[in-house]
């Protein structure tokens, strides 16, 4: 699958949108989980060109973390978010993986888009 620029700036930022919920429900960080459910939910309103799959596991994953925010016995549903993330992660990484390189000449190993 050829992506544009568009395209890959959008799957990186899922990525860290699920990298950083994966991070605030390990913390159990309600303020911070709310903040970036926020941010999927905009995400959620303008697919623009992301496969039905993704959209549908990224629904989940938003009613899945309300659940998480808005109850007291969150354990339960704490292993789901991990499952769903992992899941979700598997999705965009492969794409990622395509789309970042790893420039071992540079210091601190610094990633630059394919193509610079």
């Amino acid at each position: 699958m050829k992506l544009n620029v568009q395209q890959r700036f959008e799957r990186l930022n899922l990525y860290g949108l699920d990298q950083g919920l994966s991070y605030f429900v390990r913390l159990t960080d309600l303020k911070s989980t709310q903040h970036l459910r926020a941010r999927l939910a905009l995400v959620l309103r303008h697919p623009g060109g992301m496969s039905d799959p993704l959209h549908s596991e990224l629904k989940q994953l938003f009613a899945i973390s309300g659940l998480w925010v808005r109850n007291d016995n969150r354990h339960g549903t704490k292993r789901q978010i991990q499952q769903l993330i992992r899941r979700i992660m598997l999705d965009i990484s492969g794409i990622i993986a395509k789309v970042l390189v790893p420039q071992a000449a540079q210091p601190h190993g610094e990633l630059r888009l394919q193509g610079q």
